[in-house]
Protein backbone atom coordinates (compact mmCIF):
# COMPACT_ATOMS: atom_id res chain seq x y z
CA UNK A 1 0.00 0.00 0.00
CA UNK A 2 1.28 3.58 -0.56
CA UNK A 3 2.43 4.76 2.49
CA UNK A 4 0.64 7.09 4.62
CA UNK A 5 3.71 9.80 4.63
CA UNK A 6 2.99 10.20 0.54
CA UNK A 7 0.09 12.27 1.78
CA UNK A 8 2.67 15.06 2.77
CA UNK A 9 5.62 14.21 0.90
CA UNK A 10 6.77 17.63 -0.35
CA UNK A 11 8.84 15.70 -3.03
CA UNK A 12 5.65 14.57 -3.79
CA UNK A 13 3.99 17.48 -3.98
CA UNK A 14 3.41 17.20 -8.27
CA UNK A 15 1.84 13.95 -7.85
CA UNK A 16 -0.60 15.21 -5.13
CA UNK A 17 -3.57 15.89 -7.93
CA UNK A 18 -3.05 11.98 -8.93
CA UNK A 19 -3.83 11.42 -5.59
CA UNK A 20 -6.85 13.03 -4.94
CA UNK A 21 -8.00 11.49 -8.70
CA UNK A 22 -7.68 8.01 -7.06
CA UNK A 23 -9.03 8.51 -3.67
CA UNK A 24 -12.22 10.38 -5.77
CA UNK A 25 -12.52 7.50 -7.98
CA UNK A 26 -12.55 5.00 -4.95
CA UNK A 27 -14.88 7.04 -2.88
CA UNK A 28 -17.51 6.72 -5.34
CA UNK A 29 -16.86 3.06 -5.50
CA UNK A 30 -16.85 2.24 -2.21
CA UNK A 31 -20.27 4.33 -1.52
CA UNK A 32 -22.14 2.94 -3.83
CA UNK A 33 -20.64 -0.74 -2.38
CA UNK A 34 -19.16 -1.86 -5.34
CA UNK A 35 -15.89 -2.36 -4.00
CA UNK A 36 -14.46 -2.26 -0.39
CA UNK A 37 -10.96 -0.60 0.78
CA UNK A 38 -10.21 -2.36 3.91
CA UNK A 39 -7.85 -0.35 6.53
CA UNK A 40 -5.17 -2.08 8.25
CA UNK A 41 -2.39 -2.25 11.58
CA UNK A 42 0.12 -1.24 9.26
CA UNK A 43 -1.24 2.19 7.84
CA UNK A 44 -1.30 3.28 11.96
CA UNK A 45 2.34 2.06 11.93
CA UNK A 46 3.73 3.56 8.48
CA UNK A 47 2.08 6.32 9.49
CA UNK A 48 5.15 7.95 11.60
CA UNK A 49 5.17 11.73 11.36
CA UNK A 50 2.09 13.13 13.61
CA UNK A 51 1.17 15.95 11.83
CA UNK A 52 0.06 13.58 9.46
CA UNK A 53 -1.90 11.06 11.85
CA UNK A 54 -5.12 12.79 11.69
CA UNK A 55 -5.22 13.56 7.97
CA UNK A 56 -4.20 10.01 7.45
CA UNK A 57 -6.65 8.63 9.32
CA UNK A 58 -10.03 10.74 7.94
CA UNK A 59 -8.81 9.88 4.42
CA UNK A 60 -8.92 5.89 4.96
CA UNK A 61 -11.69 6.31 7.43
CA UNK A 62 -13.94 7.54 4.63
CA UNK A 63 -12.68 4.71 2.35
CA UNK A 64 -12.87 1.73 4.76
CA UNK A 65 -16.03 2.52 6.67
CA UNK A 66 -14.70 1.04 9.93
CA UNK A 67 -13.78 -1.80 8.14
CA UNK A 68 -10.45 -3.34 8.67
CA UNK A 69 -8.13 -6.65 8.68
CA UNK A 70 -7.45 -8.10 11.33
CA UNK A 71 -4.00 -8.65 13.11
CA UNK A 72 -1.22 -10.70 11.20
CA UNK A 73 -0.79 -12.73 14.20
CA UNK A 74 -4.73 -13.10 14.32
CA UNK A 75 -4.62 -13.89 10.26
CA UNK A 76 -1.96 -16.45 10.54
CA UNK A 77 -3.61 -17.85 13.50
CA UNK A 78 -7.01 -18.52 11.81
CA UNK A 79 -5.31 -19.62 8.74
CA UNK A 80 -3.26 -22.55 10.81
CA UNK A 81 -6.57 -23.41 12.62
CA UNK A 82 -7.89 -24.60 8.72
CA UNK A 83 -4.84 -26.14 7.73
CA UNK A 84 -5.16 -28.38 10.72
CA UNK A 85 -8.73 -29.61 10.00
CA UNK A 86 -7.68 -29.99 6.36
CA UNK A 87 -4.41 -31.99 7.59
CA UNK A 88 -6.63 -34.37 10.01
CA UNK A 89 -8.74 -34.84 7.23
CA UNK A 90 -11.83 -32.75 8.86
CA UNK A 91 -14.97 -31.68 7.22
CA UNK A 92 -14.08 -27.67 6.71
CA UNK A 93 -15.77 -25.57 9.80
CA UNK A 94 -18.12 -24.23 7.75
CA UNK A 95 -17.26 -20.84 8.13
CA UNK A 96 -16.42 -17.94 5.45
CA UNK A 97 -13.28 -17.45 4.43
CA UNK A 98 -13.52 -13.90 4.94
CA UNK A 99 -13.10 -14.65 8.42
CA UNK A 100 -10.00 -15.43 8.76
CA UNK A 101 -9.16 -11.58 7.62
CA UNK A 102 -11.88 -9.50 9.15
CA UNK A 103 -14.16 -8.77 12.06
CA UNK A 104 -17.18 -7.78 10.07
CA UNK A 105 -18.33 -9.28 6.77
CA UNK A 106 -17.07 -6.91 3.90
CA UNK A 107 -19.70 -7.93 1.95
CA UNK A 108 -21.83 -6.25 3.80
CA UNK A 109 -23.15 -2.69 2.86
CA UNK A 110 -21.81 0.36 3.71
CA UNK A 111 -25.06 1.93 5.15
CA UNK A 112 -24.47 -1.27 8.15
CA UNK A 113 -21.51 -0.11 9.24
CA UNK A 114 -22.30 3.87 9.38
CA UNK A 115 -24.57 6.69 10.34
CA UNK A 116 -26.17 9.36 8.64
CA UNK A 117 -23.64 12.40 8.77
CA UNK A 118 -25.31 15.49 6.76
CA UNK A 119 -25.35 14.46 3.62
CA UNK A 120 -22.88 11.82 3.50
CA UNK A 121 -22.15 8.96 6.02
CA UNK A 122 -19.72 8.44 9.03
CA UNK A 123 -18.42 6.16 11.78
CA UNK A 124 -17.19 6.69 15.08
CA UNK A 125 -13.27 6.77 15.28
CA UNK A 126 -10.76 7.24 18.17
CA UNK A 127 -7.41 8.91 16.95
CA UNK A 128 -4.72 6.92 16.24
CA UNK A 129 -1.54 6.87 18.76
CA UNK A 130 1.13 7.70 17.07
CA UNK A 131 4.72 6.52 18.29
CA UNK A 132 6.84 9.16 16.15
CA UNK A 133 9.97 6.16 16.89
CA UNK A 134 9.38 3.79 14.23
CA UNK A 135 9.48 0.00 14.97
CA UNK A 136 13.05 -1.17 14.80
CA UNK A 137 13.18 -4.58 13.32
CA UNK A 138 16.80 -5.30 14.73
CA UNK A 139 16.81 -9.39 14.51
CA UNK A 140 15.36 -9.07 11.00
CA UNK A 141 17.74 -6.54 9.79
CA UNK A 142 20.45 -8.36 11.24
CA UNK A 143 19.16 -11.50 9.70
CA UNK A 144 18.81 -10.27 6.17
CA UNK A 145 22.49 -9.05 6.51
CA UNK A 146 23.89 -12.00 7.56
CA UNK A 147 22.41 -13.46 4.43
CA UNK A 148 23.36 -10.48 1.61
CA UNK A 149 25.82 -11.64 -1.21
CA UNK A 150 25.62 -15.58 -0.10
CA UNK A 151 22.25 -16.64 -2.08
CA UNK A 152 21.26 -16.38 -6.08
CA UNK A 153 18.14 -16.75 -7.43
CA UNK A 154 18.56 -20.66 -7.82
CA UNK A 155 18.86 -21.04 -4.37
CA UNK A 156 15.41 -19.44 -4.46
CA UNK A 157 13.46 -22.98 -2.82
CA UNK A 158 15.40 -23.68 -0.85
CA UNK A 159 16.07 -20.53 0.81
CA UNK A 160 12.03 -20.17 1.11
CA UNK A 161 12.11 -23.98 3.12
CA UNK A 162 14.42 -22.45 5.59
CA UNK A 163 12.56 -19.43 6.11
CA UNK A 164 9.63 -21.40 6.50
CA UNK A 165 11.14 -23.56 9.02
CA UNK A 166 12.53 -20.29 10.95
CA UNK A 167 9.00 -18.81 11.03
CA UNK A 168 7.22 -22.15 12.21
CA UNK A 169 9.68 -22.55 15.02
CA UNK A 170 9.61 -18.78 15.76
CA UNK A 171 5.42 -19.13 16.26
CA UNK A 172 5.14 -22.42 17.87
CA UNK A 173 9.12 -23.74 19.39
CA UNK A 174 10.06 -26.78 19.41
CA UNK A 175 7.62 -28.18 21.17
CA UNK A 176 4.16 -27.52 22.42
CA UNK A 177 1.97 -29.38 25.27
CA UNK A 178 -0.38 -28.55 27.38
CA UNK A 179 1.73 -25.81 29.18
CA UNK A 180 2.56 -24.12 25.86
CA UNK A 181 1.77 -20.39 25.69
CA UNK A 182 1.44 -17.57 23.18
CA UNK A 183 0.56 -18.89 19.39
CA UNK A 184 1.55 -22.34 20.59
CA UNK A 185 -0.70 -22.64 23.45
CA UNK A 186 -3.53 -21.44 21.27
CA UNK A 187 -2.52 -24.26 18.72
CA UNK A 188 -2.52 -27.28 21.26
CA UNK A 189 -6.00 -26.13 22.80
CA UNK A 190 -7.37 -25.83 18.89
CA UNK A 191 -5.77 -29.73 18.65
CA UNK A 192 -7.70 -30.68 21.85
CA UNK A 193 -10.56 -29.33 20.76
CA UNK A 194 -10.94 -31.15 17.84
CA UNK A 195 -9.85 -34.49 19.58
CA UNK A 196 -7.07 -34.91 17.56
CA UNK A 197 -3.82 -36.98 18.73
CA UNK A 198 -1.60 -35.10 20.79
CA UNK A 199 1.32 -36.61 19.03
CA UNK A 200 0.48 -36.33 15.55
CA UNK A 201 0.75 -32.15 16.11
CA UNK A 202 4.40 -32.86 15.08
CA UNK A 203 3.70 -34.20 12.23
CA UNK A 204 1.34 -31.32 11.49
CA UNK A 205 4.01 -28.48 12.55
CA UNK A 206 6.36 -30.13 9.62
CA UNK A 207 3.57 -30.85 7.16
CA UNK A 208 3.06 -28.74 4.01
CA UNK A 209 -0.11 -28.28 5.49
CA UNK A 210 0.78 -25.39 7.62
CA UNK A 211 3.71 -24.57 5.86
CA UNK A 212 1.76 -23.51 2.45
CA UNK A 213 -0.90 -21.68 4.14
CA UNK A 214 -0.92 -18.10 2.81
CA UNK A 215 0.46 -15.92 5.60
CA UNK A 216 3.55 -17.98 5.89
CA UNK A 217 3.75 -19.09 1.92
CA UNK A 218 3.85 -15.41 1.20
CA UNK A 219 5.98 -13.61 3.95
CA UNK A 220 8.47 -16.62 3.32
CA UNK A 221 8.96 -16.61 -0.10
CA UNK A 222 9.25 -12.29 -0.35
CA UNK A 223 12.04 -12.74 2.58
CA UNK A 224 13.96 -15.22 0.80
CA UNK A 225 13.76 -13.61 -2.69
CA UNK A 226 15.60 -10.89 -1.26
CA UNK A 227 17.81 -13.01 -0.05
CA UNK A 228 18.63 -13.55 -3.26
CA UNK A 229 18.38 -10.29 -5.25
CA UNK A 230 22.42 -9.91 -6.11
CA UNK A 231 23.55 -6.51 -4.35
CA UNK A 232 20.03 -5.87 -2.68
CA UNK A 233 20.51 -3.62 0.21
CA UNK A 234 18.16 -4.21 3.41
CA UNK A 235 15.72 -1.61 4.18
CA UNK A 236 13.91 -1.98 7.98
CA UNK A 237 10.51 -1.23 6.12
CA UNK A 238 11.04 -4.28 4.44
CA UNK A 239 10.33 -6.24 7.79
CA UNK A 240 6.89 -4.19 7.34
CA UNK A 241 6.40 -4.99 3.47
CA UNK A 242 6.65 -8.33 3.78
CA UNK A 243 4.14 -8.27 6.04
CA UNK A 244 1.78 -6.66 4.66
CA UNK A 245 1.72 -8.72 1.73
CA UNK A 246 1.55 -11.89 3.52
CA UNK A 247 -1.89 -10.32 5.53
CA UNK A 248 -3.54 -8.79 1.97
CA UNK A 249 -2.66 -10.79 -1.21
CA UNK A 250 -5.32 -13.77 -0.04
CA UNK A 251 -8.08 -11.41 0.34
CA UNK A 252 -7.56 -8.42 -2.43
CA UNK A 253 -8.05 -8.12 -5.88
CA UNK A 254 -5.83 -4.99 -6.00
CA UNK A 255 -2.98 -3.54 -3.71
CA UNK A 256 -0.68 -0.23 -4.09
CA UNK A 257 2.63 -1.45 -3.11
CA UNK A 258 6.20 -0.43 -3.55
CA UNK A 259 7.95 -1.10 -6.86
CA UNK A 260 10.04 -3.19 -5.41
CA UNK A 261 7.38 -5.98 -3.65
CA UNK A 262 5.19 -5.61 -7.33
CA UNK A 263 8.53 -6.94 -8.94
CA UNK A 264 9.38 -9.88 -6.85
CA UNK A 265 5.61 -11.00 -6.94
CA UNK A 266 6.22 -12.02 -10.85
CA UNK A 267 9.40 -13.13 -10.13
CA UNK A 268 8.47 -15.13 -7.22
CA UNK A 269 5.83 -16.84 -8.80
CA UNK A 270 3.69 -15.39 -6.15
CA UNK A 271 1.45 -13.88 -9.34
CA UNK A 272 0.56 -17.27 -10.58
CA UNK A 273 -0.66 -18.48 -6.94
CA UNK A 274 -2.38 -15.50 -5.62
CA UNK A 275 -4.51 -13.60 -8.63
CA UNK A 276 -3.89 -9.85 -6.91
CA UNK A 277 -3.55 -6.91 -9.38
CA UNK A 278 -0.52 -4.38 -8.52
CA UNK A 279 0.15 -0.82 -8.30
CA UNK A 280 3.28 0.98 -7.52
CA UNK A 281 3.16 4.40 -6.18
CA UNK A 282 5.32 5.40 -8.85
CA UNK A 283 3.99 7.47 -11.46
CA UNK A 284 3.17 5.46 -14.16
CA UNK A 285 1.69 3.07 -11.41
CA UNK A 286 -0.48 5.82 -10.13
CA UNK A 287 -1.71 6.20 -13.28
CA UNK A 288 -2.49 2.06 -14.30
CA UNK A 289 -4.50 2.24 -11.08
CA UNK A 290 -6.44 5.69 -11.80
CA UNK A 291 -7.09 3.89 -15.50
CA UNK A 292 -8.08 0.74 -13.74
CA UNK A 293 -10.53 1.95 -11.78
CA UNK A 294 -11.82 4.36 -14.55
CA UNK A 295 -12.30 1.17 -16.27
CA UNK A 296 -14.15 -1.00 -13.40
CA UNK A 297 -16.97 2.10 -12.76
CA UNK A 298 -17.89 1.81 -16.38
CA UNK A 299 -17.73 -2.08 -15.87
CA UNK A 300 -20.18 -1.75 -13.24
CA UNK A 301 -22.51 0.60 -14.99
CA UNK A 302 -22.60 -1.41 -17.28
CA UNK A 303 -24.24 -4.47 -15.98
Amino acid sequence: MAKAKFLGGGSLASELQEYAEIYDRLKSLVDDDKVICPESEFHNLETIEPDLAGPAQRGLTTLSYGLCFRSHFEIGRLQAYRAAREFLNLAPEGTPQWEDAFDDDPNEPVVNRTFQWGTGRAIPTIPWQIDSSPPRPNKYMSDRRAAGGKFIWADLPERIKQEKDRLVQYMYGDHIDQYSTGEAGLLWETWRSLDAPPEKLADFLKSDHLRNLPFIDIHCTLCAAMDCEKGRQPRESDALDTLIMAVVLPYCDVVATSSDMKGLFTQTGLAGRYPARLYSAKKQGLQDLANFLVALKYAVASK
